[in-house]
């Protein structure tokens, strides 16, 4: 009898299941109690005890297993219709921890999740499995994440929710739901975001420490050590131009990154955009030495892209170019069409190549990363701010194109682009041909300008050669060094013009830089706003004024004034100073040397205030108030800051003011005198070349004083190119030592 019970308990077992016996039983409990009932119906009517229990036994085994099984069979495939329609994977477990439906992907999870399977067998993750066993112990949803035991990269968020599923019109059954969750984008994400914060925190926080150094340096040790102070606030301003262009650049990757994922939808040919480039960058390659070639096809390329976006492309791969690959002395960029990859069209190719020391091979992957460097001692001298390659990354994706990098140790890198070609390689061609005809157009009238340049100053030096050539044979190196000026013995020499021009213009440039420069410094810094344009108006007007109109002023005005009052008074009080004695000496005329000078700087100094005054007007305010925030004066601000910032313009201004210094005609033949000698005494008459060219041109007599005169008119041409010459070699310096 035990014997038989055994069986009878292993084959409800085998039926109901194990685990789920009692469910079923509650599911079923009025179709057990209508056969019960009939049993005993039988039991009362004669029947054995035990046959009739086993009766029973063998008409619930029998109702339950063609009822349960009917049920099973509709409700899971229902379910698995559900499951298949959800967009994340979906695993359906029954209380035991068997799984009884799942879909296709949580293939891409683990390949070994099948049905009728314990889900412990594929996921046996110990977090998984404890979130499994709690849910079905307490009844109650749980969380858990696990990561890829084959891509430990891939990180999941599983949800675990118990439900009740009905199996039939008055039944239900007990399921548990495990969803996943693909975290692994979330946390790539944080990640880079983590990585950015830490890497801007770094690059930001070296030129704020160094700032924040010097400051605390500039207020202590060296308050009052003027010489420290101008050496730490020019390293000051490198460190704040750095942070602009690292934060210029952190602003235009956070556009790009924003419209990634938009297409551009305008064309752009690539051929202007090189060459506009290159005019960009050419003065870093004249400074480096570098020669840059370029290589395209005669044909125009159109690719689909914003031209601002391409420019700052190719700006970044041929400055590195130029900066990082110098050495090899050489840049080629080459355009050319290849046939697309997987696109069935073609694709413009513009490469890079430099023949510099190269990269090696372990840091190529990571080139285009946010900060990252080979040398950063090397990037942050050349200005760099790590972010160059990831904007060309960037950008490159949203074209729908590939940045590829290639480099040999020792024998230089390239950079390749590719970008698909715009489906239509003609757009809007009338309008094209029609922008090239007047680009064609405009390039033949500046050409024509600058040749009708070259050929008048051509002309101009071949006709002072030809009528200056008589008087350079006649007298030959001799003109140059003689003082003597007869007509009428046809003696000529022109060392007295040659002297009172140079001394005119140097009293002159003496006496108004200075003062020119101060009024520049008060209208730009001092004046009030409410002065400020009137003044600037009045300078604009002395510097506009007819140079005659200063000669009758001078020879009216000027000259009756010194000679009472200013040159007596010079002439008695440096009697007796050696030296002195000798400028000041003689006779107040009131016409002289000085008195030209005098007038001369009168004429440019309005030149130079004003000039002065627009480049003062174009230092960066930001410059000014960090220097104001350490402390520093309205003067030293001036001097250690505004000046050194806007020295190139300061010298153009300069060098105005003396060229018409040096070919001022009118004003200076009312005051010098026109008397050909040279003397000590700055109060004495004296001439310049082209006051004697304006006063005896009209009267000369002869061939020989004709070409004396345009002999004059040479040597002052030669004057103004060597002036010009030196000031061109200065302002080259000067850009050199600016870093420019």
């Amino acid at each position: 009898m035990f014997m038989t019970l055994s069986l009878v308990r292993e084959g409800v077992g085998k039926a109901l299941g194990t685990a789920a016996w009692g469910s079923r039983l509650r599911n079923n409990r009025w179709p057990i109690v209508a056969a019960l009932l009939i049993v005993l119906l039988f039991v009362a009517s004669g029947l054995s005890p035990l046959l009739a229990v086993l009766g029973f036994v063998v008409l619930v085994i029998a109702l339950l297993a063609s009822r349960t099984a009917a049920v099973e069979k509709t409700d899971w495939s229902q379910l698995q219709t559900v499951i298949d329609a959800l967009p994340d994977p979906v695993v359906a477990l029954d209380s035991a921890g068997i799984i009884v439906a799942l879909n296709e992907k949580t293939r891409t999870i683990a390949p070994a999740l099948r049905a009728q399977l314990p889900v412990s067998v594929a996921l046996s993750t110990p977090a998984f499995v404890e979130a499994v066993e709690r849910a079905i112990t307490t009844g109650k949803a749980q969380r858990a994440e696990f990561s890829e035991t084959m891509r430990a990269d891939h990180c999941y968020d599983v949800h675990v929710i118990p439900v009740s599923l009905a199996v039939g019109p008055r039944g239900s059954s007990r399921l548990l739901l495990l969803t996943f969750h693909d975290l692994t984008a979330h946390r790539r994400i944080e990640q880079m975001r983590a990585d950015f914060v830490a890497n801007a925190s770094h690059e930001l926080r070296t030129p704020l420490t160094a700032l924040s150094g010097f400051i605390d340096t500039l207020q202590g040790p060296a308050r009052n050590d003027p010489d420290a102070r101008e050496r730490f606030l020019g390293i000051m301003q490198s460190q704040a131009r750095r942070m602009a262009r690292l934060i210029d650049d952190l602003l235009s990757l956070s556009r790009i990154e924003l419209s990634e994922h938009i297409n551009p939808d305008t064309q752009a040919e690539l051929g202007p955009v090189i060459r506009q480039v290159i005019d960009m960058l050419q003065t870093v390659a004249q400074e480096r030495g570098v020669e840059v070639t370029v290589a395209a096809p005669p044909e125009p390329l159109f690719v689909c892209g914003d031209r601002d976006e391409l420019i700052r492309v190719f700006e970044n791969l041929v400055e590195n170019a130029l900066k990082y690959g110098a050495s090899g002395k050489r840049v080629e960029i080459r355009l050319e069409t290849v046939a697309g990859q997987g696109t069935g069209g073609g694709e413009a190719k513009i490469s890079v190549r430099d023949y510099g020391p190269g990269i090696a091979p372990e840091h190529l992957p990571r080139l285009t990363e946010r900060f990252y460097r080979v040398d950063v001692g090397l990037s942050r001298a050349e200005g760099g701010t790590g972010l160059g390659l990831a904007l060309v990354k960037h950008i490159v994706n949203r074209h729908r194109g590939r940045l590829t990098i290639e480099s040999t140790p020792g024998e230089g890198s390239t950079f390749t682009v590719n970008l698909p070609l715009a489906a239509n390689q003609n757009p809007d061609v009338k309008v094209l041909q029609r922008l090239r005809a007047g680009d064609t157009a405009f390039r033949m009238l500046t050409l024509a300008a600058a040749g009708t340049v070259l050929a008048l100053l051509g002309g101009v030096i071949f006709a002072l050669l030809a009528g200056a050539m008589p008087a350079l044979r006649a007298f030959s190196w001799g003109f140059l060094i003689s003082e003597s000026w007869n007509p009428v013995t046809e003696q000529f020499g022109a060392l007295a013009p040659i002297y009172g021009t140079l001394v005119t213009s140097l009293i002159a440039m003496v006496i108004a830089v200075p003062i020119g420069l101060r009024i520049a410094m008060f209208l730009s810094e001092i004046c009030p706003l409410w002065l400020r344009r009137p003044l600037g108006i009045i300078i604009e007007l002395l510097a506009g004024i007819p140079s005659i109109i200063y000669g009758i002023w001078g020879l009216f005005v000027l000259t009756p004034f010194l000679q009472s009052t200013v040159q007596p008074v010079l002439i008695d009080a440096f009697a007796d100073v050696p030296v002195l004695a000798n400028l000041f000496a003689g006779p107040p005329y009131g016409i002289g040397i000085l008195t030209a000078a005098l007038i001369l700087a009168i004429m440019v100094l309005p030149l130079i205030a004003s000039v002065s005054r627009d480049v003062f007007q174009l230092v960066p305010p930001m410059l000014k108030e960090a220097a104001y925030g350490v402390g520093a004066t309205t003067w030293e601000v001036f001097r250690n800051v505004v000046v050194p910032y806007a020295r190139v313009g300061v010298i153009g201004a300069v060098l105005l003011g003396l060229g018409r210094a040096l070919g001022e005609t009118m004003a200076v033949t009312f005051v010098i005198g026109n008397a050909h000698r040279i003397s000590s005494s700055l109060f004495a008459p004296g001439t310049t070349i082209s006051a004697t060219i304006a006063n005896e041109f009209t009267e000369a007599v002869g061939d020989l004083y004709t070409s004396a005169l345009i002999a004059l008119a040479l040597v002052l041409f030669v004057i103004t190119f060597i002036v010009l010459a030196a000031s061109r070699l200065l302002l080259l310096r000067v850009e050199r030592q600016a870093g420019h």
